[in-house]
């Protein structure tokens, strides 16, 4: 068994705050003046803030809507990575990748504001780009690669701010920003679990901090094992289920590729059966006609609940350096260097094969299916769709392996008033993808074509002469006939050796960055001197994603990630940022500013493109102020979207003009060339896809629009709240076109450049659809955020209390201009993606002496879902119930050294709601607290 080194680790850590601090123990005399405020005292509202701008700003005086968390918000909850703290925030997205993700997931995790993607959301490190992470050619920050014990606040602009800060700062900014100055010791131990003994997550870290030759420097380490939980350890996600009918019935959901397969049988077969679907009769050896009976679409289903994960086994480490060294009066030498180590994995049901889906010999006519002339085959005659699970095969797994390291060097200069600071930055991760499982579909294709035996009576693969028998000059080299017929057991050991394959992909990601910024005061207005903030940058990114040559053309089982070629994008970039003072101290304008912003960007994929944004901040009392922005934004194709190499695969989709259309569709459907207007399509059909990439894109482009009013009450100086209106417009924006939802567009609304992506056979049937990435229509969203927050000391001790809310307004996405304006807000949308109109946060924390307690609640709200049900185009339409989470905490410091804190998450043991869009554990597995009630225990020990 393999040791929990988690464990044992927590626990020497635990030894050795004790035994560090038993001497100070034995002195009761030790005065109080030696006690370290809690951490959530160490920022306040009145702090400097520079995200939002260029120029250094008191947090109060923001144009911009900034939200900060602070120390204690992101120890609260036992939370053991950055991206658990962001993905609760209301203004972040609900349906967003992270480490509960089994199908689809990759072990990392992203943000998400305003549910506009990952990609259009700009994450920083002290006001420095992060490189984009993952497995490789992605277009998103991983945040499992900064480690929670490096992060001592986290500042979230959520306004668009291209003219700040480059393309991608769409949605908005998240800023990072580390610890520094500390000096001492401080070791931390964690573990949390599920109330039902599984789903454990241990975190230890280290922190060093010393003074250095009249500098700063800090050493930390990070590390945090998380264990897998499958499905089935949970009632609600045990059995897949789906609404069945328009009456909105529930009936389970397994999947039709069985273990002991699923067979059309056409007219004439050798075993006299009739023409249908059938299966093969549970231990017989698949021979006759007695070994097969007809498929029930109601009760036969395979069950891959237990096969897949609710939370996927994740391994991270970091290590990380940063400092701070004066040089001379007037300059001082700054660095960041962090590594980090991730080891993840997923795992899906044993591998399907579908002739329809994945690689298969062709028949005479052209179309896949299992040849007559195979020699497993009972029939006798072509099997045109057969579907067979190779559970004799090991389970599917996908298991990532990620080096990540980033190093940061750079100058700060002090020239008169002015601040000039050049840096360089160099960021690469290397990632492994390791599939198990999976099938090279070639291989598959060959074993299950024309096979019989030889002349010494082996049987092998090739065509066999009128006597029954394989010549030598027709023999396949090295391929094993496979029999997918005989059900479970039929797949021989030699069979599974010629067949399974470890795949190893490899990925790459890598920036190169060097800029020069200057901040500092020239000219001055009535109300004081004009803040200018300028400066210069180049970047350099690169990314790859390279297939194992095994693959082939494909592999049957395995999903994972496009390839994409080893390329680069370069970007070089000039701003110009002022802030002016323009009144001060007068009749109702106790502060009067502007803010004004413009920035070039030129990118060797798209040229050159102008932002610019302006803003306006009005105090008209002390208690009162106003404030308002408008920013052009854009978005430059990332890697992805430019050049994954186009391909053609299976897939499926519902098509209208399949499945009975209206007499509107109709007449669309005959345009797009359906004879007569409609045909019947099969459950069993299948399309190719066309995907990849588009090297023609062009950037996306739009407007952010905050307005939001302050307000701090003079008798209540420990109170504040806000109010922000915010509208975000991006027209051109880059998306690949579901194919079900082309051609539902097609069928609707008859659009020419729509169906130009479908094309057809002659009776009308989908031969395959486009859904290259494309500058399609406009998304546009709305909404408020609010935000109230109130400290107050008693007799009794300190209260805080703080809550966040965002109400979802518009979610408005028009796929095609001029075709009809999706309103997503208030639903699970088409894309998969939660909206609902209500979200929020609230704490409440007491604190006195070394005694803390904290309360939170998080509440999600309710949102319509609708579904086509089943085979059909009968949408069914429900209301998913709203969710609200409690936590509750507590925490004693003894002696300002030692603090142990015990929690309990989701204290009411809440599950998560039954969602029919959800392809996995029947919810939404990014938005849910999938474990129920959970405990966590922390202890922290510092020596000064």
């Amino acid at each position: 068994m393999r040791p929990n080194f988690s464990r044992w680790t927590a626990k020497a850590a635990f030894a050795l705050c004790a035994g560090l601090l038993a001497p100070g123990l034995a002195q009761p005399g030790e005065p109080d003046d030696k006690r370290v405020e809690p951490e959530s005292d160490r920022f306040s509202l009145g702090e400097l803030v520079v995200t939002g701008s260029r120029i250094p700003t008191m947090a109060a005086d923001e144009t911009l809507p900034i939200t900060v968390l602070d120390a204690r918000d992101i120890a609260r909850g036992g939370l053991d990575s950055l991206s658990k703290v962001i993905q609760t925030l209301p203004m972040s997205a609900t349906s967003v990748l992270n480490t509960n993700v089994n199908n689809g997931g990759n072990g990392s995790a992203r943000v998400d504001l305003r549910s506009l993607q990952p990609k259009r959301t700009l994450v920083l490190l002290n006001g420095h780009r992060l490189p984009d992470g993952g497995i490789g050619g992605d277009d998103s920050v991983d945040l499992n690669s900064l480690p929670v014990s490096m992060i001592d606040r986290v500042e979230i602009l959520t306004s668009g701010a291209s003219a700040i800060y480059g393309a991608d700062a769409v949605a908005g900014v998240v800023n990072f920003i580390t610890k520094s100055g500390y000096d001492g010791i401080d070791l931390r131990a964690e573990r949390s679990e599920a109330s039902r003994s599984d789903g454990g997550i241990s975190t230890i870290s280290f922190t060093l901090g010393h003074a250095l030759l009249h500098g700063e420097w800090m050493l930390g380490g990070e590390y945090v094992n998380q264990d897998p939980v499958h499905q089935s350890a949970r009632a609600y996600s045990a059995v897949p289920l789906t609404i069945s009918d328009p009456n909105g019935d529930l009936v389970p959901n397994g999947n039709l590729v069985l273990p002991d397969g699923a067979f059309f049988v056409p007219e004439g077969n050798a075993l006299g059966l009739d023409s249908g679907p059938y299966t093969r009769v549970s231990g017989t050896t698949g021979r006759s006609a007695a070994n097969f009976r007809p498929i029930n679409f109601d009760t036969d289903y395979f069950n891959y609940a237990p096969y897949s994960y609710l939370q996927t086994p994740s391994e991270r480490g970091s290590v990380w350096l940063m400092g701070t060294q004066p040089l001379t009066a007037n300059t001082s030498f700054h660095f960041e260097g962090l590594a980090n180590h991730r080891r993840s994995s997923q795992q899906l049901a044993p591998t399907p094969f579908f002739t329809g889906l994945d690689p298969a010999p062709l028949l005479p006519d052209g179309s896949p299916g299992i040849p007559a002339d195979n020699y497993y085959n009972p029939f006798g005659v072509d099997v045109p769709r057969a579907r067979r699970r190779f559970v004799e095969i090991a389970d599917r797994r996908e298991r990532q392996r990620v080096d990540m390291n980033r190093e940061l060097v750079g100058l700060n200069v002090q020239f008169g008033s002015w601040n000039i600071e050049p840096t360089v930055s160099l960021s690469q991760s290397h990632a492994t993808e390791t599939d198990l499982g999976a099938i090279p579909g070639e291989r598959l294709a060959t074993a299950l074509g024309p096979s019989g035996p030889n002349a010494q009576g082996q049987i092998v693969c090739g065509v066999r002469a009128g006597n029954g028998i394989v010549p030598a000059s027709a023999v396949i080299p090295g391929c094993v006939p496979v029999d997918i017929f005989g059900g479970v057991g039929s797949v021989t050991p030699e069979q599974i050796a010629y067949l399974q394959q470890t795949l190893v992909d490899h990925g790459r990601n890598s920036q190169r960055d060097a800029s020069v910024n200057a901040q500092g005061p020239l000219g001055a207005v009535s109300g004081g001197p004009i803040q200018w903030a300028t400066g210069v940058e180049y970047r350099r990114e690169e990314g790859s994603y390279i297939l194992d040559p095994k693959r082939g053309t494909g592999a049957v089982g395995s999903g994972g990630q496009s390839p994409i070629p080893d390329v680069a994008i370069s970007t070089r970039e000039a701003y110009l940022e002022m802030r002016a003072p323009l009144e001060r101290a007068q009749f109702l304008a106790e502060a009067l500013d502007a803010a004004v912003g413009v920035r070039y960007s030129g990118f060797s994929t798209s040229g050159g493109h102008f932002t610019w944004q302006g803003g306006l901040r009005w105090q008209p009392l002390q208690s009162l102020t106003l404030r308002t922005n408008y920013a052009k934004v854009f978005r430059a194709p990332s890697l992805t979207e430019l050049y994954v190499p186009q391909s053609a695969n299976p897939g499926f989709a519902v098509d209208p003009c399949g499945n009975n259309p209206t007499a509107a569709q109709r007449a669309n459907c005959v345009a797009n060339g359906v004879p007569g207007g409609q045909y019947v399509q099969s459950q069993d059909s299948a399309l190719l896809v066309l995907s990849g990439g588009n090297s023609r894109l062009a950037p996306e482009k739009g407007y952010t629009f905050d307005s939001g009013i302050d307000i701090r009450p003079a008798a209540l100086p420990n109170f504040r709240a806000s109010i922000d209106v915010y509208q975000i417009d991006l027209s051109g924006y880059i998306e690949n076109p579901d194919t079900s939802v082309v051609l539902q567009q097609c069928a609707y609304g008859g659009r020419t450049d729509i169906c130009k992506l479908i094309r057809r056979a002659s009776d009308g049937s989908v031969i395959a659809v486009s859904t290259l990435p494309q500058n399609f229509g406009d998304t546009m969203t709305r909404g408020v955020d609010l935000a109230t927050s109130l400290s107050e000391p008693s007799r009794a001790g300190q209260f805080s209390l703080s809550l966040r809310a965002t109400y979802l307004a518009r979610f408005d996405t028009q796929l095609f201009p001029g075709a009809a304006t999706l309103h997503g807000a208030g639903t699970y949308s088409p894309f998969a993606s939660a909206l609902p109109h209500w979200r929020s946060l609230a704490h409440l924390d007491f604190d006195r002496g070394p005694w803390h307690a904290g309360y939170s609640t998080q509440w999600i709200g309710s949102y319509h879902e609708c579904n086509l049900v089943d085979f059909t185009d009968q949408p069914y339409c429900r209301r998913v119930q709203n969710v609200l989470y409690h936590d509750v905490e507590a925490a004693f410091t003894l002696r300002a050294s030692l603090t142990v804190r015990l929690g309990v998450n989701n204290f009411t043991d809440r599950q998560p709601p039954y969602l029919n869009f959800g392809n996995d554990a029947n919810t939404d597995t990014s938005i849910y607290r999938l474990l129920g009630r959970s405990f966590f225990a922390a202890i922290r020990c510092q020596i000064h």
